[in-house]
């Protein structure tokens, strides 16, 4: 059978569906939550039933975008926010690839969400920062989605990103060879300029 690093699709992981969180180290209120040995949902929390059926797909599809993450790499060295956009991104286009939402809808959210944060991306490095931009909800998810966009993601792309995190090269290194460019202060003074222009080139 294949391993996590011949395919995306049949990591050797487990879905474990609780009633209840009664382990998260995340914290208690999330949904769901991706690991490198499997994807826990929990059902009773009312994010399932106030969300739109889109939003509970987009959440597991982003939680599954970790645990082929966390099976192909250490992501101690990589930003919150291209960790977390990068699963993101993929839960949006693999929602546009099933058609559960066309691409437009799902831009057209993220530059909503995106838009009620004034955090700079460089202040995004870590999950504690990442979350602390939009205290509740999900919105700094917005502007992580659109810096990997910026990045030039496409699901090829983030996935060879990702195995070449896990044969051992640098995060610095395996950015630049994957998406062209490296993520210096000149691609967050880029990155502000984009999104100063509502996220449009």
């Amino acid at each position: 059978s294949p391993t996590a690093k011949e395919s995306i699709c049949a990591p050797a992981v487990k879905v474990i569906v609780r009633g209840y969180w009664n382990r998260c180290p995340l914290g208690g209120d999330l949904l769901a939550a991706g690991y490198s040995g499997g994807l826990e949902i929990c059902l009773s929390l009312p994010g399932w039933r106030n969300n739109d059926a889109v939003l509970n797909w987009r959440t597991v599809a982003h939680e599954w975008s970790h645990v082929v993450q966390f099976n192909l790499a250490d992501l101690s060295e990589v930003p919150a926010w291209l960790s977390e956009g990068s699963a993101e991104w993929m839960a949006w286009s693999a929602a546009a690839h099933f058609d559960a939402v066309n691409g437009a809808y799902a831009q057209t959210l993220m530059r909503e969400w995106a838009s009620r944060v004034a955090t700079p991306l460089q202040n995004m490095l870590t999950l504690e920062r990442l979350w602390g931009a939009s205290p509740g909800n999900a919105d700094s998810y917005g502007v992580a989605y659109w810096a990997v966009e910026f990045l030039g993601a496409t699901p090829q792309k983030l996935l060879l990103f990702h195995r070449r995190l896990g044969e051992g090269m640098k995060f610095q290194q395996a950015a630049k060879r994957t998406f062209g460019r490296a993520i210096n202060l000149k691609f967050y003074k880029d990155f502000e300029e984009f999104r100063a222009r509502g996220f449009y080139s």
